[in-house]
């Protein structure tokens, strides 16, 4: 190769590696900058030029976990929980369960007035009617409870069926479940029960339901009935009254679509893959 030539493709080369290095610094300098600006932002309490820029930085660099729990605590500050959620769940998928993790849900449920709880996680309890379910429906039930995040855990209790033998009438009979559920229940719960007279709910409505119980700082009782359904008493004191289907369905499949369900609006609001299955 002639002389000149080898010169010429050594500059090439060399531009070459000075762009490359050029871009491979540039990457990080932009991400230092953007997040200086989206800090300064917060500093001076301007949370709409907050919010604007972690939506501009997160397009570019949605693996940054830092910018995912700024975003988190911007999305608190407006009051909107849903946006929190899901930066916060993303946040911990990135970072883990981390320090700054636990304060930021500390800080949360302090904000919306769940002060004597602040250090502990909400709880979604499902009580009902029956103990006895089929294996299929139990080993449900204990697949989707475990992929519940810590800070929303899901539990069961499931109460004894009042004998409907001796002459013993339906009235008495949700009577007596009726106390057995009022034991059973978290103290302060907010009481959600499942009737066939109750508000329809779709996946996305469900999902709405859940933020706002998130947002009350307190556990959510979620109930379902046995053969007869609930005590009238029970259904009318309770804070709301929801159904998720027009279907008659089987104790034990209520059960399993209950927790399928408030799974899949974790999902929704937390932007996991597990919605779009």
């Amino acid at each position: 190769m002639p002389r000149r030539a080898k010169q010429s493709l050594a500059i090439l080369l060399g531009l070459g590696l000075l762009g490359a290095a050029g871009w491979a610094l540039a990457r990080p300098v932009g991400t230092f900058l953007r997040k200086s600006s989206i800090r300064r932002a917060l500093a001076d309490r301007d949370l709409s030029r907050a919010d604007r820029l972690l939506a501009e930085h997160l397009r570019l660099a949605d693996a940054d976990a830092d910018a995912h729990l700024l975003a988190a605590q911007t999305a608190r500050r407006n009051d909107d929980l849903g946006s929190a959620n899901r930066h916060l769940n993303r946040y911990r998928e990135l970072g883990g369960d981390t320090e700054e993790y636990q304060l930021e849900l500390v800080l949360r449920r302090c904000q919306y007035g769940n002060l004597a709880g602040a250090a502990g996680a909400m709880k979604l309890c499902v009580v009902a009617v029956g103990q006895r379910v089929p294996a299929w429906a139990e080993a449900a039930w204990d697949d989707y409870a475990k992929r519940f995040p810590p800070e929303l855990k899901v539990e069961l209790k499931a109460i004894k069926t009042e004998p409907r033998a001796g002459g013993k009438t339906a009235a008495q009979a949700m009577a007596a479940e009726r106390q057995r559920i009022e034991a059973a229940l978290p103290k302060s719960a907010h009481v959600v029960v499942l009737d066939e007279r109750g508000t329809a709910l779709g996946t996305t409505a469900l999902a709405e339901r859940l933020t706002h119980w998130q947002s009350l700082g307190q556990d959510v009782a979620l109930l379902i009935g046995g053969p007869d359904g609930l005590d009238p008493a029970l259904r009318q004191s309770a804070h709301e009254r929801i159904r998720l289907s027009d279907l008659t369905l089987p104790h034990a499949m209520v059960r399993v679509l209950l927790v399928e369900q408030l799974y899949r609006a974790w999902s929704l609001n937390a932007g996991h893959p597990y919605h779009r299955a």
